[in-house]
Order: structure tokens, then C-alpha cells, then sequence
């Protein structure tokens, strides 16, 4: 009976408010007459606005009536000022009466201590930067694309709280969440949120199309999208093993209030803070519903979620940017959100043209096309390390990277490139035939003449200057013979003659099966198909065949996800703390778009890294690391190869650009773009 007459009470109440509304305009058209062709429009659009409101209300009623509104419909709650993270605005000011659960436990979360917009920035610029090829979808808990994470959820997407990027990584500021208590040991987790936080619909979803009229309105982000995003993690429907690894000892989740929720985990582990404020949020009134409005039944919520209408088409935001626009193949655009909670970045539009061709995306950084870009090795040779140890007298007056028009930067990148061995295959299954495929490759030849320097030979999996790596591991050098040797050893012999060596797989079947393999590579890397050519070279000095096998980086991923491979070249972005789990441990070897796409199962190494879950040491961490190190240098499940060095570029008009030391290390939130100086 409450909830109805809360209902009855709420009707009456907001079509009241409507009435005074109209009435208030009504006065100003009689004594502005100068105003009245606007005002009418103006009407007319309030007028319209109250049918949809009236409908909206009695979805609301009947919600209400039902058990509850959707998180869209919540009222903001009044909360106590932030003591944290990014400076407030109007839309978060609030009064003191916020209750906190645990008042004697200090805030995790550190004060926001970077400006983000310099004093003197213009804030009417767009920055133009290439996107690689379209994406495969951009659903944040189904898509595990570093590109995805870096250019659009980077700046669309809202987590609880983020690293302070800028000048202290180790400490954490406020994001969704304005205050953090840990306690019970560290698996308890009491996260207040801020009040007022947007959801934001893309451009391309036209609210005035009656099939959207359910979308109409302010949605605001509360307590229930976290529950939401949790629930769809942890979904056994969900394909998402990338990320489902990290949350196997989440214990639960519980919503307090609108502005409050409750995690704990089963265990204290190192990974509960990084793993706890590092969700991605996505709104429950968008994603739980069709395209016409309909929630989805909860027995199929998670496979819906799956093939949700609008993973291929965007994705609603809450960050300092909005998805304002996507024409496959053409250009994905965001647009600041005006409505942001925290500091707004300077750029007003970030514009990424769709570039799946490496020499149009150089002719568009060079023509202006682009404001921003990076180039390749091949491209950085013939544009600027060519010249660099010639006179200046001699450089080409046009070429925009010499003449200051274009400025660029190296950088190590937190990434480290591979080819990685599908274990689960008979031909690949013996660690001496890998290290033989890892002796066989030209590693610090190809960097050196392929790659044009631009990096070093990587013998682990860890970031390059981190303690983690053991720096005592020296890379598998580049031997042909001791290749041939070790191929032997594993049972590898030309037996009939043809050039081919080969080996009877099956136990019981004499018959012999000739050592051919396809490379799997990324098919706009001239870099990359030049490197496989040399590799086949060699190979076939040892009596092996490759095939090389380039596509399109959509369907690479197919196939990667798929497991329908015998090596592919990858690179893995990585994180400020590691956890090698997900792409490690031997249970992620067989589930649905796991990480541990090559097969690797090795008991020594899941005993290392669930101890390293555990581990709070940072010596006995260092140990740890190196222990897995070593088994992964013995073993070769990936044939380590580069950790790149990058070259950022960007026009002179961009201003205050900064590169991170950790990802996005390009993100261009503190640039601005000096339109007058263009």
C-alpha cells in the first residue's frame, strides 16, 4: 500500500510543477512580446516534452508499484562534501548529513592533485587522432581491445576510483566513488558515490524517435549500476574470461542506498584494491533492456548482454566525454560531456578517423589531417632517423617532422610483442620444439633492420625496467644449428629426404607428419610481414615450413578467441601491478575468450602465481616473479619478442602534451589545442 500511494503522491506532484512551468512562460510571451516566436517554439517543445513526461511517470508508477524505480528514475541523495579526488561542481556539492558506515576508518581515496586544464588552454579545439580499424564491439565487459580501452573507454567510461596517473601511480583518487573504507583486513569494501552523476546516450540515439521515447530523460548513475556491472561480471552467461579470472574469490555485493554498496571478497589478496575500483560501470537501464524497452528475462540476461543491440553501434558514458558518433569504417567522434562532475578536459572533440592503411594514416598526419599519430619504424627511418646525422643544411625544408611544424617523442612502451604457440597442438606440444621456433627467429636482427632500433629484445612477460623481470635471464640467441639440434632431440628428422623434417605424432600410428605451420599476422604491419618472410627464410634452413597467414585485425581476434591457430604475433598492453593469472594459470586455458590463449599449463607456475595473489611482500613478490620468469624462459609458450620503443607525434598547435608511465600513455585529457594559433 506504500509503494501506491507513493506513486499516487509522485503523479500529481510533477504534472503540478509542469502546470507552473507553463504558466511562468505564458506570463513572460505577454510582457516580452519581442521573445514570442521563440518562446512559442518554446512551448510547443514543453508541451510536447509534458506528454512524454506524463508517459514517463506512469512507467514510473507502474516501476513503483511493481517493487522498486529503475536507477534512471532515482532521486539524487544529499551528501557530504568530497574530501577526495577530482574538485566538485554544483551537481556534487552537498550538505554534511551523509552518514558514513565506517567513520573511524580514513579514506582511501588521496585528493585529485593534477591540473588537468592549464590557465591559459583554449577550450574550443578538436584533437584528430587515427583509430586502427573498427572496432569488434565496445561492450567495456565483453571486449578486451587495448585500443578500445585507450581511445574511447579512456575517456567515455567512469570507474570507482583511478590511479593518479600524472604524478603518483601507487595512490588512487575518486572517480564515481568520493570516499572508500577498507576494512575486515582488507576484503571489505564501503564505497559511497557521488550524487548526481549522468549517464550519458550517444549522438546517434534520436530521443525524439517515439521507439526511444523509454530513453528520454536524466539517468543517473547510482549504486545500482555497480551491483549491475558486478552481476554481468560474474554472469556464468557473460563471455568475458579476461576479466571473470580476477574476481573468482569476490565473496558479494550488496547495495546499501542509492549512493552506497558493500563488496567483500572471500580472501585478503593483493589484487582487491586494484580489482575493486577498477570495474567498469555500465548503466543497468540501458543494458538490461531490448532496443524497444523490454528488460530481458533474467534466465537469458547474461546472453543477451552478450549481443546486446547496441555493443556494435557505441556506448553510454559518464566520463569527461560522450560517444557522439560512429560510421564503420569511417570515424568514431566523442564530444565532451558538458555535464561531467569533475574537472572538464580543454579538447573539445575528439575526432579518430578510421585509418587500416599504416601509409594513409602518415599522408593524413602529414597533409593535417591529423593532429596526433604515431609512426611506424619504416616511417620513422625515411622521415626523421635518416636525417638526424646529416647537416640541418641538408634537411628538406617541407618535411614537417624537420622543420618544427610536427613535434615527436620517444618513449618505452609498457607493452612487450610475441608470437604465441598453440600448446594444445600435437606439433607444438614439447618445449624443445619451441625454444627451437624462439632460436630460429632474428630477434635483435629484426629489431635492429626491420624495426629500425626502436626497442629491445624482451625475455619475459613484465613491464621492461620493472623489478619483476629478472634481469639475469639472457634471450635464447639466434642459432640455426643449436635450432636444428634441439629439433632433433625432440624426435625431428628428415626421414624420406624431401627437405622436411618430420616426426610420427600419434602414439601407435608409424605414419610420419611433415613440420609445417602457419603464422597468424596482423595484415596492415608491413613491420610484421616482412619479419614472418625473414622467419620462413630460416625456417626452412632447418627443414621446417611456414605458411604466413595475414587478416584483418577483427578477424585475427575471431581467430585468436577461437583458438583457431598454430602461432600468432600478439602484444599484451600492461598494467602498474601485475597479476599473471589471467593469462598464466592453467585455468584459463580452456574458457571461452580466456587470455591463456596458447595452452600453457604448468602446476609449478599456478602454485607461484595463486601465492602471488597472496603476497604483500615486495621482496618475496620480486622472488616470485623471477621463479615465473625463469619457468616461462624454459618453457616458451610464447617466443618473447620486443619491448617497443614508440614515437609519439603531434602538430605545434597541440599543446601540454604529457606521456604517462603508465596507460594510456598518450591520453590526451591534460592537451589542449591552440585553434588561434593554427
Amino acid at each position: 500500500m506504500q509503494k501506491n500511494s507513493f506513486a499516487a503522491f509522485l503523479v500529481p506532484l510533477f504534472l503540478g510543477a509542469i502546470l507552473i512551468i507553463l504558466a511562468l512562460l505564458v506570463f513572460q510571451l505577454n510582457s516580452r512580446e519581442e521573445q514570442t516566436l521563440r518562446q512559442t517554439s518554446e512551448i510547443h517543445e514543453l508541451a510536447a516534452g509534458t506528454d512524454r513526461l506524463r508517459s514517463d511517470i506512469q512507467k514510473l508508477t507502474r516501476l513503483i508499484e511493481a517493487g522498486g524505480a529503475r536507477a534512471a528514475s532515482a532521486p539524487a541523495e544529499s551528501v557530504s562534501p568530497s574530501t577526495s579526488s577530482i574538485p566538485s561542481t554544483p551537481s556534487t556539492t552537498a550538505s554534511a548529513a551523509r552518514k558514513w558506515l565506517h567513520p573511524e576508518v580514513d579514506n582511501f581515496l588521496k585528493p585529485y592533485n593534477f591540473v588537468m586544464t592549464p590557465p591559459d588552454a583554449r577550450s574550443d579545439g578538436t584533437l584528430v587522432r587515427p583509430y586502427g580499424s573498427d572496432p569488434k564491439g565496445f561492450n567495456l565487459l565483453t571486449e578486451n581491445a587495448a585500443d578500445l580501452g585507450e581511445l574511447i573507454a579512456y575517456y567515455c567510461a567512469v570507474s570507482l576510483a583511478d590511479r593518479q596517473a600524472y604524478t603518483d601511480p601507487n595512490l588512487w583518487y575518486g572517480q564515481a566513488a568520493e570516499r572508500v573504507e577498507i576494512t575486515d583486513d582488507g576484503k571489505e569494501f564501503t564505497l559511497y558515490l557521488r550524487a548526481g552523476i549522468k549517464w550519458r546516450l550517444p549522438g546517434d540515439i534520436d530521443v525524439s524517435d517515439p521507439k526511444y521515447a523509454w530513453l528520454r530523460g536524466d539517468h543517473l548513475l547510482t549504486a545500482r549500476d555497480v551491483k549491475f556491472s558486478l552481476d554481468m561480471l560474474m554472469n556464468p552467461q557473460v563471455e568475458n574470461g579476461f576479466a571473470k579470472n580476477y574476481y573468482e574469490d569476490l565473496d558479494s555485493w550488496k547495495v546499501i542506498d542509492d549512493h552506497t554498496i558493500v563488496i567483500r571478497w572471500k580472501k585478503k589478496l593483493y589484487g582487491n584494491i586494484e580489482n575493486t575500483l577498477s570495474i567498469a560501470l555500465l548503466p543497468e537501464f540501458f543494458y538490461a533492456y531490448d532496443e524497444d524497452g523490454a528488460r530481458f528475462p533474467d534466465e537469458t540476461l547474461g546472453l543477451k548482454f552478450n549481443q546486446h543491440w547496441y555493443n556494435n553501434k557505441g556506448l553510454i558514458s559518464a566520463g569527461p566525454y560522450y560517444f557522439a558518433h560512429y560510421e564503420p569504417g569511417v570515424e568514431i567522434r566523442l564530444e565532451r560531456n558538458e555535464d561531467y562532475y569533475g574537472e572538464k578536459p580543454a579538447v573539445k572533440t575528439l575526432a579518430y578517423p578510421i585509418y587500416t592503411d599504416p601509409d594513409l594514416t602518415l599522408r593524413g598526419l602529414k597533409a593535417h589531417k591529423l593532429s596526433v599519430g604515431g609512426l611506424r619504424p619504416s616511417q620513422y627511418r625515411d622521415e626523421i632517423r635518416q636525417w638526424e646525422s646529416k647537416p640541418k643544411s641538408e634537411w628538406p625544408p617541407t618535411n614537417p617532422f624537420l622543420n618544427g611544424d610536427i613535434l615527436h617523442k620517444k618513449y618505452t612502451a609498457i607493452v612487450f610483442y610475441y608470437l604465441g604457440w598453440n600448446m594444445d597442438k600435437p606439433l607444438l606440444k614439447d618445449k624443445l620444439v619451441r625454444r627451437a621456433m624462439t632460436e630460429a627467429l632474428n630477434r635483435q636482427g629484426i629489431i635492429d633492420n626491420v624495426f629500425e632500433g626502436l626497442g629491445r629484445v624482451a625475455t619475459g612477460p613484465f613491464m621492461p625496467d620493472s623489478p619483476y623481470n629478472d634481469f639475469s635471464i639472457q634471450p635464447w640467441p639466434y642459432d640455426l644449428d643449436q635450432a636444428r639440434e634441439l629439433l632433433k632431440q625432440a624426435g625431428w628428422e628428415d626421414s624420406d629426404g624431401d627437405g622436411l623434417v618430420d616426426k610420427a605424432l600419434n602414439p601407435g600410428d608409424p605414419k610420419r607428419t611433415p613440420f609445417r605451420f602457419s603464422l597468424l599476422i596482423y595484415d596492415s604491419s608491413p613491420e610484421y610481414a616482412t619479419m614472418a618472410n625473414i622467419y620462413k627464410d630460416d625456417l626452412i634452413k632447418i627443414g621446417v615450413q611456414l605458411n604466413i597467414e595475414a587478416a584483418e585485425w577483427n578477424l585475427m581476434q575471431e581467430k585468436m578467441d577461437n583458438k583457431e591457430f598454430d602461432c600468432y604475433t600478439g602484444g599484451w598492453a600492461l598494467s602498474w601491478d601485475d597479476d599473471p593469472y589471467q593469462i598464466w594459470h592453467s585455468s584459463q586455458a580452456d574458457i571461452p575468450k580466456g587470455s591463456n590463449r596458447v595452452g600453457f599449463r604448468n602446476k609449478e607456475a599456478d602454485k607461484i602465481i595463486e601465492t602471488l595473489r597472496v603476497t604483500f611482500d615486495h621482496e618475496e613478490r620480486v622472488r616470485l616473479f623471477h621463479q615465473l620468469h625463469r619457468i616461462l624462459h624454459d618453457e616458451q609458450p610464447y617466443t618473447f619478442f620486443r619491448v617497443p620503443d614508440a614515437i609519439a607525434c603531434w602538430w605545434k598547435e597541440v599543446k601540454n602534451v604529457i606521456i604517462t608511465p603508465i596507460r594510456p600513455q598518450t591520453g590526451s585529457l591534460p592537451w589542449w589545442v591552440d585553434t588561434a594559433g593554427r
